[in-house]
């Protein structure tokens, strides 16, 4: 595995210079490699991140799906909602999984950078200073896997297969198709989510 070409594609697949995108590369390569798995081409494995809607670091997943092949379009990646710098590789196959943490240490690192500081204060990332970004890419990226990570091998591990949705039906106000399992009966009649006035 290339990981200078690939980290070169994934920047420009991430479209700023960031530190947890790469740390996201880094994850996913050291997670494949611990379970022994290839990079997927279909649904397995399965990328189990830990992280939550509207949290920094989200850059994270971006990295972890361009190296390990899970991807929110093949549906073997998903977001656990814990708000933590995670994430567990599961092949379905083996019934075996690998838990890969960012190390607190590594975090404070980060966290203490004057890159991180200026998103804090909302500066864009396309407007921080390529040096700036790479003043800490560069140190973090040259660490070992061992300083980097926390790896924690997760044995019997079994995900339950949730089948793809292939049936759909038209919404009875706007027409477009809606799979079946989301839409909404509003008087004996289906509807899609945004028409039926359904709130979760």
């Amino acid at each position: 595995m290339d990981l200078d070409k690939i980290l070169e594609f994934a920047f420009q697949f991430h479209g700023h210079r960031c530190v947890l995108m790469p740390l996201g590369v880094r994850m996913g390569a050291l997670a494949l490699k611990e379970l022994s798995v290839e990079k997927a081409e279909d649904r397995d494995p399965v990328a189990l991140m830990e992280l939550s809607d509207g949290q920094a670091g989200g850059c994270l997943i971006d990295g972890v799906q361009v190296v390990t092949g899970c991807t929110f379009g093949k549906g073997n990646i998903k977001k656990l909602q814990y708000g933590k710098l995670a994430l567990t590789l599961v092949s379905k196959e083996k019934k075996q999984g690998v838990r890969i943490s960012v190390r607190p240490e590594v975090m404070m690192e980060i966290k203490s950078s004057q890159f991180s500081q200026l998103r804090a204060q909302g500066t864009p990332y396309s407007q921080i200073p390529k040096e700036t970004a790479d003043a800490i890419i560069e140190p973090i990226l040259a660490k070992k896997d061992e300083e980097l990570f926390k790896v924690e091998h997760l044995k019997e591990y079994h995900l339950e297969e949730e089948p793809l949705l292939y049936r759909g039906i038209r919404c009875s106000q706007c027409g477009e198709i809606v799979a079946e399992n989301r839409a909404r009966l509003v008087e004996g009649k289906p509807y899609c989510i945004p028409c039926s006035g359904y709130i979760e």
